[in-house]
């Protein structure tokens, strides 16, 4: 007779709900559990880590990496998923930060493992680890799973767009729409320009802008590609490079350009802060610069 595993594959994260509790209620054979290196660990985080090794009937395998290195810890997701063949396998999004739950979900979505989000309740807990002690496996069921989407084909057109070009205003958006024919502007007609940029806006801009991967600045008239939406064009490829664009005063900028710039000291310094993720915010519109 076949026999196969729960596998559960999480980051470390600073709550045992996030990290533990799943393990009760989908009654987890194994945790892979990706983590900081021993000297950046807090002492919770090692005593949830000996419980967890500490449990009966649940394998612990505990492998280091970077938590906020994208690629790393997308790779050491895909390794433990990988290293299960035949095992259902769920990868846990929830923990380990904003960085390694969107890896989690990018290695979800390229193998066969279940990604889920923790729905949790304190009050739960005893409840869970009672009920852990019973011979009959938990249900998938228990923990709510997710869909992983990415962006729309035209909103990955116009990421490919924003990437590929040192600057680009609303205006050059539309205009790069109307030339590619996406179907929001395509599809629809309109009496004014004043209708067509909110078109852009409700189909494009602000549906990137709520998932992270653009954001808008200078009230609402300029707007740059962000990291996460780099790693989108990577994970949902659209294409062939995209035409080459002009820049001017309402520049797009990707997050690497504003790097370059702030490195450069060709903005005003004070207007800029970074995230632990790499992301650009920019809090007061700089002076205009332009990659030359």
């Amino acid at each position: 007779m076949e026999v196969w595993s729960r596998v559960h594959v999480v980051a470390l994260a600073g709550e045992i709900a996030r990290v533990v509790e799943p393990t009760y209620r989908l009654k987890a054979d194994k945790v892979v559990v990706l983590r900081p290196p021993e000297a950046r660990l807090a002492e919770f985080e090692r005593e949830m880590l000996a419980d967890l090794e500490d449990r009966e009937r649940l394998s612990v395998d505990q492998r280091e990496v970077s938590l906020s290195k994208l690629e790393r810890v997308r790779d050491a997701f895909e390794s433990a998923i990988d290293d299960h063949p035949g095992d259902d396998v769920y990868v846990n999004v929830s923990g380990g930060g904003h960085v390694a739950g969107i890896a989690g979900a990018m290695a979800a979505r390229r193998t066969e493992a279940t990604p889920f989000l923790v729905d949790h309740s304190p009050e739960d807990t005893e409840d869970e680890r009672q009920a852990s002690t019973e011979d009959a496996p938990g249900s998938p069921e228990s923990v709510p799973v997710i869909d992983i989407d990415g962006p729309s084909d035209e909103q990955l057109e116009i990421l490919s767009y924003l990437h590929g070009t040192n600057g680009a205003t609303k205006k050059e958006l539309v205009a790069h729409a109307e030339r590619k024919e996406l179907p929001f502007i395509a599809n629809t007609t309109v009496d004014t320009r004043t209708e067509t940029y909110r078109l852009l806006e409700s189909h494009i801009v602000d549906p990137l802008a709520d998932a992270g991967y653009v954001s808008v600045v200078k009230a609402g008239r300029r707007v740059y590609i962000d990291r996460d939406g780099i790693e989108a064009l990577a994970e949902f490829p659209l294409g062939p490079d995209p035409d080459e664009a002009t820049a001017d005063e309402d520049a797009v900028v990707s997050s690497d350009q504003a790097r370059w710039m702030w490195e450069s000291g060709r903005d005003e310094r004070r207007n800029w802060m970074w995230d632990s993720g790499g992301t650009t915010r920019l809090h007061s519109a700089p002076r205009r610069h332009y990659l030359e």
